[in-house]
């Protein structure tokens, strides 16, 4: 009987913890107007995101990176774990943020605790919003940084035999469409996907 007891705290310690943080972000921030523009909700979500997320773990290594495509670059971050040696594998990261709000700042510790947790480099990439960047242009971004990065493994000093594609929410949907374009093109190119 006490068992039980123990295992459903264990469950709802984390739940009720997420709820806390709910409360706490609702009474530290006060509801947007219903008409707030994308810059708006964009910072509001950024404010959020600096006073509740974690701090990044320092047993990962930080690095930003440019991602030039045609027409346009994107601003990137390559994750490593300190204690990792050698050549990693690649995971290509998409933060979520129902495609207008969301950067590498508000994804910042989770990508962090990715690589470490995962053993791998992860880069977290900065797609382009709407609405001043309508549909397909996060995908077409999600797809051509995806295959850039493939294409410059070996030259960014990742290992070239494993290559995933991971997103949340928004950047979970860009990370499928990246990875079946890519693979599209280069067969068997993406061998994991990481959805959250």
């Amino acid at each position: 009987m006490l068992g039980d007891l123990h295992d459903h705290r264990r469950v709802l310690a984390p739940i009720l913890r997420a709820v806390a943080v709910a409360v706490a972000v609702a009474d530290a921030f006060p509801a947007l107007a219903t008409d707030a523009d994308a810059q708006t909700v964009r910072q509001r979500f950024s404010d959020v995101a600096k006073a509740y997320a974690p701090e990044r773990d320092a047993r990962v290594a930080v690095e930003a990176l440019e991602i030039p495509l045609d027409g346009r670059t994107l601003a990137a971050r390559i994750y490593r774990p300190v204690s990792e040696t050698g050549p990693l594998p690649l995971m290509v990261y998409f933060h979520g943020g129902g495609w207008v709000i969301g950067d590498l700042d508000t994804h910042d510790s989770l990508v962090a605790q990715l690589a470490l947790d995962a053993r791998c480099a992860v880069a977290s990439v900065d797609y382009r919003l709407a609405p001043e960047h309508p549909f397909p242009a996060p995908c077409d971004d999600a797809r051509d940084s995806l295959i850039w990065l493939a294409e410059h493994r070996s030259r960014l000093g990742f290992a070239t035999d494993r290559l995933a594609v991971g997103g949340d929410s928004a950047g979970a949907h860009l990370s499928v469409v990246a990875a079946r374009g890519a693979n599209e093109q280069v067969a068997g190119l993406v061998g994991l996907q990481l959805l959250l």
